[in-house]
């Protein structure tokens, strides 16, 4: 079936990813002819491995580079030239790569700046030939036709201000992911109903990258809604917790003080001195009726007075 051949495809991209990112092997891919399924592999393990192709630019580079310049016969393949080209040769192969790319962008919605109508507008352009960017079979014939003179660029009407603003995904973080490991098993391989049921009456668009990019934005915004609730929170608390760390700095300083000045030492009055009788008569001091000195100092300052105010001896020669 068409979701066995992408899941195929899938896988095979995955293992040369594998091969060059893990292994730091190199891988020769080619095919029987070269230009079916070799663009096809090539193409997808770059959009894997480097993120740069994962932008319009680079997505552009990686066509013009991988398919158109390498020899993709899109004239047989799609059958612009009815005379020339045998049905037996057309085929969907590279409407098969932009399906990929697809199943890519639904399982890494942020990893690509451009959106799933970028994808249907190349696609469409393929089979519309109102551009002659895929026309021939090869860059040689093209250039022998001369198709770059008289037809338009598809990439030069894609770039254009008033158009690249349609192509562009709001949701692209650059550099969400250095390599892309997306996982191929069959229930991870979707229908791209958007491109092949557009135009059944009946069909009401499922989720794509852009609804699953919007639902994880929502998802997003939930969160940080919630971290900043919380953060305020946190922050509410903090200050009053520095408050309180103040108050406690606060009433511990005045506890100190008080505790200083409880702990400080209280000088004794000094002890009562002995009943004395200091009246001065004659400018000496006179001894207690006991006859006791009150200390070490009174008993020199007694013996110094005396010792001024006694009479010296008078020496006479008479006996």
């Amino acid at each position: 079936s068409w979701l066995k051949h992408i899941r195929i495809i899938l896988e095979a991209s995955v293992k040369i990813a594998e091969l060059i990112e893990v292994q730091k092997a190199s891988v020769l891919v080619h095919c029987s002819d070269g230009w079916d399924r070799t663009p096809q592999l090539t193409s997808l393990s770059q959009i894997l491995l480097d993120p740069y192709f994962r932008t319009i630019r680079g997505f552009e580079i990686l066509i013009e580079k991988d398919w158109c310049s390498f020899g993709h016969k899109f004239a047989s393949r799609v059958g612009h030239q009815e005379t020339k080209s045998p049905h037996h040769e057309r085929s969907p192969v590279f409407l098969q790569f932009f399906d990929c790319v697809w199943q890519l962008m639904l399982q890494f919605p942020t990893a690509f700046e451009f959106n799933e109508e970028l994808l249907i507008c190349i696609a469409d352009s393929l089979y519309n030939s109102r551009f002659g960017t895929f026309f021939c079979n090869s860059e040689k014939e093209r250039v022998e036709a001369r198709i770059p003179g008289k037809t338009a660029s598809l990439w030069s009407w894609i770039n254009t201000p008033s158009q690249i603003k349609h192509f562009k995904n709001k949701y692209y973080k650059p550099m969400v992911a250095h390599v892309l490991w997306p996982s191929t098993s069959q229930k991870a391989i979707k229908l791209w109903e958007n491109y092949w049921l557009r135009w059944d009456s009946s069909y009401r668009p499922n989720p794509g990258p852009r609804e699953i990019a919007s639902e994880y934005e929502a998802t997003l915004n939930k969160q940080l809604e919630e971290e900043k609730k919380t953060n305020e929170q946190l922050q509410r608390e903090l200050e009053t917790l520095k408050h309180l760390v103040t108050d406690l700095r606060r009433d511990e300083t005045n506890n100190n003080i008080k505790v200083s000045q409880l702990s400080a030492p209280v000088t004794p009055p000094p002890p009562p001195h002995p009943a004395k009788d200091r009246t001065k008569e004659n400018g000496t001091k006179q001894v207690t009726k006991k006859g006791f000195f009150s200390s070490v100092a009174d008993f020199f300052s007694v013996g110094d007075v005396h010792s001024e105010t006694q009479k010296p001896v008078q020496r006479t020669d008479n006996y």
